[in-house]
């Protein structure tokens, strides 16, 4: 596809969102939850081996901190190490998603070249946003602290700002992540517009994605204790692992699906 065929494409996208927002949440989800199951070989193909890291290092994780070895900061270092792990999974699955599952036949299990670069630079600036609410979250421990009301108010209603700020930022540019995927990515400003009068829809759609798999892994999460087999931790640690592959396999689909709904035309979620 040319360029100037997908500026139009893009712009057009942009035009049906100042118009009206139409997005269909329930259908795209129906789909985006789908993809896994009627993709399954894909799946284990290009998802096996970020779901196998997240098995061995969230267990590696739980087994040194319960004997005092890592410190609970361990675990962020974990989060990044698998957020870089699943970024060519979640890059070939926007693409199968958003051209077909020919788009991705001869893609290696592994692939990281530019694209998942960007991607995964764009995911870590998306994760760091979130160090803004350092600053009113010290002060309102310095309020607290120095019994200062006044100060106190101020930094709760500056928290509450920049945490709903923030959502609808992030959830205003979620079509980043499908349009640097695809190879069309025009800037912020560009998804900015695509998502006009969307937030709601996306942020439900984004929820809903993931919700499913997550309420499952929570329920599976109760049957483990400490006094629980060492057999049974492994069993449930690595049925975990498979769900989370699955809740971001539907979020990431999701996502994808309503960007080429937006940027390509209903036909195209048909």
């Amino acid at each position: 596809m040319s360029v100037t065929s997908q500026a139009m494409e893009s712009d057009a996208g942009e035009a049906r969102a100042a118009a009206h927002d139409d997005l269909p949440v329930l259908t795209i989800w129906r789909e985006a939850l789908l993809l896994p199951l009627t993709h399954l070989p894909l799946l284990i193909r290009i998802g096996g081996a970020p779901a196998l890291f997240n098995f061995a290092a969230t267990g590696a994780v739980a087994l040194l901190t319960v004997n005092g070895i890592l410190g609970a900061g361990g675990g962020y270092w974990v989060y990044l190490a698998i957020l870089i792990v699943y970024t060519p999974f979640d890059v070939g699955w926007a693409q199968m998603a958003i051209e077909g599952a020919d788009s991705v036949a001869r893609r290696l299990p592994f692939t990281f070249g530019k694209t998942e670069a960007w991607y995964l630079a764009a995911a870590i600036i998306q994760q760091l946003v979130w160090v803004i609410l350092a600053v009113p979250i010290i002060l309102l421990l310095y309020a607290q602290r120095n019994f200062d009301r006044s100060l106190r108010f101020d930094a709760a209603a500056m928290l509450l700002a920049l945490f709903v700020g923030i959502v609808v930022c992030l959830t205003r540019t979620l079509y980043v992540f499908p349009a640097i995927a695809a190879g069309r990515y025009r800037g912020i400003g560009a998804a900015w517009r695509q998502s006009k009068c969307s937030f709601e829809r996306l942020a439900l759609l984004e929820i809903i994605a993931r919700a499913p798999w997550l309420m499952t892994i929570a329920l599976i999460d109760r049957t483990v204790f400490p006094w629980s087999p060492a057999a049974w931790k492994l069993a449930v640690g690595a049925a975990e692992a498979i769900l989370y592959l699955f809740a971001e396999a539907t979020a990431i689909g999701a996502i994808a699906l309503a960007w080429r709904w937006r940027v390509g035309g209903a036909s195209a979620a048909a």
